[in-house]
C-alpha cells in the first residue's frame, strides 16, 4: 500500500473510533509488519504522524494517540488532542458539533467548550458586584461569570450568537450603553424588564407593608426593579441605542416559599440590607404574616407579575 493510502487508514480509524490503529490493522493494510513498521517511519521523517520511541503512533494531528489533558467528545465518541488548537481542530476536521473539556492552563480549573455549527461557544455571565457573582457561580453550572461592566464589555463584535438581560437592565447608570454594547457583541439579544409596580398586587402590597412598618424611604425602594416599567420607556432605550427591536407585553406570577422567604428577599437582597436590623426584620416579618396572607396557600406565595421583553436580530 502506498504511503498516502496507509496515511489515511489511519486517519480514518482515528475518526471513527477515537484510537490509532492496532499493529495488526497496520500490517494487514501494508503488507505486512515490517512493511508496516518502514511505512511508519517514513511518515514520522515526513512529519505526516509523530511516532514515539517503540515506533508505536503517538500523535496523527490533530489526534492524540494516548489520553490527555483535552478530551473532544461528539455522538458518543471521545477523541484526544494534543493541545488546545488540536481540540479545536478535532471538530472542524470531522465536522461535528462537540463538547471540549479542558483546563484552564493558568488556573487549573475545568473548561467545558461547546462547538456548534463550527464554532466554538461559550455562556459568560457579568456583574460589576463580586457577592452576586459568587451567589451565581453556585448555582450556574458550566457558566464563566466575570466581573465586568455590562456598559462596556471586553468582548469582540459578534463574539457570541446571543446576549440576554434578564431585569437587570434598570440597574444600569446608561442603560442605553448596555443595550448598544449587547448588540455589539452578539447577533441576537433580548431584554426583559418588569412592568410598573402597580402591574403587580404582590409587590404593591408589600410596598404598603414597607411604607408602613419602615417609612417612606423603604417603600420607595421597591421601585428600584420595577423602574423600566413604564410605558414606552423600554421602547425609547433601544430605540436610542439604534437597535431595531420587537416588544413583547408578558402577563405572569411571582413565586416565592413563604412569606417570610419573601420579605426576607426583598429586604436583605437589596439596598434596605444595611438599614434594617435584625429585630425590624422579625418585626417585618410578623406584619407580613397577616398583611401578605392573603398570596399564601398550597403553592407557596403567588402573586400577579408583569413584565416587557425586547428582542431583536442583526
Amino acid at each position: 500500500m502506498e504511503d498516502l493510502r496507509f496515511r489515511n487508514q489511519i486517519y480514518r480509524t482515528f475518526a471513527e473510533t477515537g484510537l490509532a490503529p492496532s499493529l495488526a490493522m497496520l500490517a494487514e493494510w501494508a503488507g505486512g509488519t515490517d512493511a508496516a513498521d518502514a511505512a511508519l517511519r517514513r511518515l514520522h521523517d515526513g512529519h505526516a504522524l509523530v511516532l514515539d520511541e517503540s515506533g508505536g503512533i503517538r500523535m496523527a494531528l490533530p489526534f492524540s494517540a494516548v489520553p490527555t489533558d483535552h478530551r473532544v467528545v461528539a455522538g458518543g465518541r471521545t477523541w484526544w488532542a494534543n493541545c488546545a488548537w488540536d481540540a479545536l481542530a478535532i471538530p472542524a476536521a470531522l465536522g461535528v458539533d462537540a463538547t471540549i473539556e479542558a483546563p484552564w492552563f493558568d488556573a487549573g480549573g475545568a473548561v467545558d467548550l461547546a462547538i456548534r455549527d463550527g464554532r466554538p461557544t461559550t455562556t459568560v455571565g457579568v456583574d460589576l458586584n463580586p457577592g452576586m457573582l459568587a451567589v451565581a457561580a453556585r448555582r450556574g453550572g458550566d457558566i464563566d461569570y466575570r466581573e465586568a461592566d455590562a456598559q462596556a464589555l471586553l468582548f469582540l463584535d459578534a463574539e457570541f450568537a446571543v446576549a440576554v438581560s434578564q431585569f437587570g437592565l434598570m440597574f444600569l447608570p446608561d442603560p442605553v450603553a448596555g443595550v448598544k454594547e449587547m448588540a455589539r457583541v452578539a447577533n441576537r439579544g433580548a431584554v426583559a424588564v418588569w412592568g410598573d409596580i402597580g402591574g403587580s398586587d404582590g409587590y404593591s402590597a408589600m410596598q404598603e407593608l414597607f411604607r408602613d412598618e419602615l417609612g417612606e424611604d423603604a417603600a420607595a425602594s421597591l421601585d428600584a426593579p420595577f423602574a423600566m416599567g413604564a410605558a414606552g420607556l423600554l421602547e425609547e432605550i433601544v430605540a436610542d441605542a439604534g437597535v431595531d427591536a420587537e416588544i413583547l407585553a408578558v402577563t405572569g406570577t411571582g413565586r416565592f416559599d413563604s412569606i417570610e422567604q419573601w420579605v426576607t428577599t426583598e429586604v436583605r437582597g437589596w439596598t434596605l440590607g444595611d438599614d434594617v436590623s435584625s429585630e425590624q426584620l422579625a418585626e417585618l416579618v410578623g406584619a407580613a404574616q397577616q398583611r401578605l396572607a392573603p398570596f399564601e396557600g398550597d403553592d407557596g406565595c403567588v402573586f400577579g407579575m408583569t413584565a416587557r421583553i425586547a428582542t431583536w436580530s442583526a
